[in-house]
């Protein structure tokens, strides 16, 4: 016998995965910058029903993996190292996701050089019920494609298929 029962909130995508999401899905203000080897993303501030997280930074590798940072720039810092100077068609990123490439040598390394200038949008962050392990959680990018990110400071993530 199989009994179906409602999820108490949906995912803000479709179709949506088999176990429920284990609260609302949180739109916050967000920032995205590619970069040789993977993509850094950034949130102002993703509000869960039993914490809140203050302005991490995702970095997604391209072969898979992704970390969790915080984002530790604030106003007054510098936003750039004018000693570091990219190669022809590259950028240093700027700001908190440049303050996390300067002094996190092996973030530096494993991403290469910024592609593209940072960018806002307005992002998405929502995880799967806690029964799920490892944990997972999805989020938007700034091109609305849907990841599936497993594990809360790194893990694996990989692209979601949506309407």
């Amino acid at each position: 016998m199989s009994v179906d029962w409602p999820c108490k909130y949906v995912y803000f995508f479709a179709p949506a995965p088999p176990n429920c999401p284990f609260y609302k899905a949180a739109y916050t203000p967000a920032a995205e910058q590619e970069f040789q080897h993977g993509r850094a993303l950034w949130f102002e501030d993703v509000e869960m029903p039993d914490t809140s997280i203050k302005r991490p930074i995702l970095v997604l590798y391209k072969e898979g993996n992704w970390a969790r940072y915080q984002d530790t720039w604030t106003e007054g810092q510098p936003e750039s190292d004018p000693k570091l100077v990219p190669p022809e068609g590259f950028l240093q990123p700027l700001r908190g996701f440049g303050k996390l490439w300067r002094e996190n040598a092996d973030v530096r390394a494993k991403l290469g050089w910024a592609l593209t200038t940072e960018q806002g949008y307005e992002g998405v962050w929502q995880m799967q019920a806690l029964e799920s392990i490892p944990q997972v959680f999805y989020i938007r990018t700034i091109d609305n494609q849907v990841l599936e990110l497993e594990g809360f400071d790194q893990g694996t993530w990989k692209e979601v298929s949506v309407e």
